[in-house]
């Protein structure tokens, strides 16, 4: 690769041999020579210009793709880190806690309900009891009844007191009856509701007992895996965003094409004036015209050698390039594997939110029926209170009678003494009645009060609470989806456009293969201008009006530096005007 130090050894030697005094050559410049050259190079630039095109507008793609999967993954990495999932985290942490709390609540219920049972099973008890004392006063009455017929006139008043007994007796009967029944359905509407807690134990016990734990687990694996990828987002936005940065360097050190281009179209115009000014038939030009034909040969050398230079640090960068973009597909697959789908978040959690699902559904349910089954029994209760004020009012009454029936057979003397037994036998059962009534209205006092807390507002809005944590279980499960989905979307178009460029990049590689044709067709010119340059007659170029004309044509035509640069070194006698820089256009750019 020649450097300007030997670019400038070589027009030196060329200046000074052709501003040697005249000397005779062999041959003569003929105008179609050079202008066979000047349509070699018009070719070799048409054929550059076109491939260059190709070459920005792959190029130019590549980087079109690289802004998209920056913006793709700067969007998932906001919604990674964004508020929204994060809430979507700590609502599931709020779903475990609220597992425990409601298990609490129905393991309170449980209790609850088994001392119902047993309250319930207690009043049973007290009403055989009540019957008991009731058929133990029949009894009396009966034989009240027989010892006061046997006393004539002086037993008509007993006769009387023991009729009103027996009504009362019936009446307690029949209320005893009712309660009865009214207890038999309360038993029923506990034992089923126990029967259904049973059964959600039997369903959810597991569940209630580890969905905690594994809800807990899953969360800190989804904020791993979420803190996992909004890292490898971060990484493979910067990655693209280097490769991106990389290609347009590329595409800015692709400009020597334009650059070269510009020298080749400049070096076939001046090859077509010196053509022009050997058409004109006059013998004294060829030396001239070996003069400008050693100038293009100069120019097109120290182009070649510059096209040689960038060309070879743009396929270094090249193969950079396609390495980098072929890593920023691996990340994605190392970080989160080929065989990523839709709600990947949820992988974890799956399992425990289809439980969870089904654990609050039973919630739901268990605390329907607790509603019902409660409401029934205070319905029931209401009634059976009603039963328990009749039989303490029947009591009080016979209580009343038997002590006025004790009064009575005490009056009688001997004959009254047996009377008085039946009736303080009678007042005894009496009071154990009462006793029973009275147990019997703490009993129910103690159901109401159970039931009620049971069916109570409180209790009412647990059913508010587990509607409101399953739709935020909905929604932080819809949250996670959604970032699943983005996450998978994006490495399905990471892998598809990451490929894409990759690929674009190779074939930018194989379309620089016009490179090397372009730098042999430079290096090949460059050669045919030095051979006629030899077959002209010297010429001592410094002091022909005719050369400072030809050379100042030239060199208006430069727009390169770089040309200037050769031209001033292998004519400093010829004067060089300044040409205003070109604007730079997006065309000029990508060729």
């Amino acid at each position: 690769m020649s450097s300007l130090a030997e670019l400038s050894l070589k027009i030196d030697t060329a200046a000074a041999e052709l501003s040697w005094p005249a000397q005779a050559r062999k041959d003569a410049i003929a105008p179609e020579q050079v202008l066979r050259i000047a349509d070699t190079i018009k070719s070799a630039s048409a054929l550059m210009e076109g491939r260059f095109l190709e070459i920005g507008q792959k190029l130019t793609a590549s980087v079109e793709i690289l802004e998209r999967l920056t913006a793709l993954f700067a969007k998932l990495r906001i919604e990674l880190d964004s508020p929204e999932m994060q809430s979507a985290i700590e609502g599931f942490a709020r779903v475990a806690s609220e597992v425990s709390a409601l298990t609490g609540a129905q393991q309170g219920e449980r209790l609850a309900l088994a001392e119902l049972s047993k309250i319930a099973a207690g009043l049973g008890q007290r009403i055989e009891e009540i019957h008991k004392e009731i058929r133990t006063i029949e009894v009396l009455t009966i034989n009240a009844r027989i010892t006061a017929s046997g006393i004539g006139p002086a037993g008509s008043d007993f006769l009387t007191y023991i009729g009103e007994i027996g009504q009362s007796l019936k009446l307690t009967e029949t209320n005893l009856r009712q309660f009865r029944n009214d207890l038999m359905q309360v038993s029923e509407h506990l034992r089923a509701a126990s029967s259904s807690e049973a059964e959600f134990d039997a369903r959810h016990a597991k569940t209630v007992a580890v969905i905690p734990g594994q809800l807990a687990q899953s969360i800190e694996l989804i904020a791993a895996r979420r803190r996992s990828a909004a890292t490898a987002a971060g990484n493979v936005m910067s990655s693209s965003q280097q490769v991106g940065n990389g290609i347009a360097r590329v595409v800015m050190a692709l400009q020597i094409g334009d650059a070269t281009r510009q020298r080749m179209e400049h070096t076939q115009e001046s090859a077509e004036l010196i053509a022009q000014m050997l058409a004109g038939g006059e013998h004294d030009r060829q030396g001239l015209a070996g003069v400008g034909c050693a100038l293009q040969a100069a120019q097109l050398d120290d182009a070649a050698s510059e096209f040689r230079r960038e060309i070879a640090s743009v396929h270094a960068a090249l193969a950079q390039l396609s390495a980098d973009a072929n890593e920023i597909v691996g990340l994605g697959k190392r970080i989160f594997g080929s065989g990523t789908h839709g709600g990947a978040f949820l992988k974890e959690l799956e399992s425990d939110v289809h439980q969870t699902h089904n654990l609050f559904q039973g919630f739901h349910t268990a605390r329907v029926n607790a509603d019902r089954t409660m409401g029934a029994v205070l319905e029931i209760v209401s009634r059976i209170s009603e039963h328990i004020g009749t039989v303490r009012e029947v009591e009080a009454n016979i209580r009343i009678m038997g002590v006025n029936a004790m009064l009575r057979s005490s009056r009688l003397g001997n004959v009254g003494a047996a009377l008085s037994v039946v009736a303080q036998e009678v007042t005894n059962s009496s009071a154990r009645t009462a006793a029973e009534a009275k147990g019997a209205t703490t009993d129910v006092q103690r159901i109401v009060s159970t039931a009620q807390s049971l069916a109570s507002e409180e209790q009412s809005r647990r059913l508010s609470e587990i509607a409101a944590i399953t739709d935020l279980m909905t929604q932080s499960t819809g949250r996670l989806r959604g970032v699943g989905d983005g996450l998978a979307g994006a490495l399905e178009q990471l892998g598809r456009d990451g490929v894409t460029v990759a690929r674009l990049i190779d074939r930018t590689v194989a379309s620089l293969a016009v490179a090397d044709e372009v730098d042999a067709e430079l290096q090949r010119a460059a050669a045919d201008f030095d051979e006629l340059a030899a077959c002209a007659p010297a010429c001592d170029a410094r002091q022909d009006d005719a050369a400072q004309r030809m050379f100042g044509q030239m060199a208006a035509r430069y727009t390169m530096a770089r040309e200037r640069e050769v031209h001033a070194k292998f004519a400093p006698w010829s004067t060089i005007a300044e040409a205003p820089a070109a604007a730079q256009t997006v065309d000029d750019m990508l060729f």
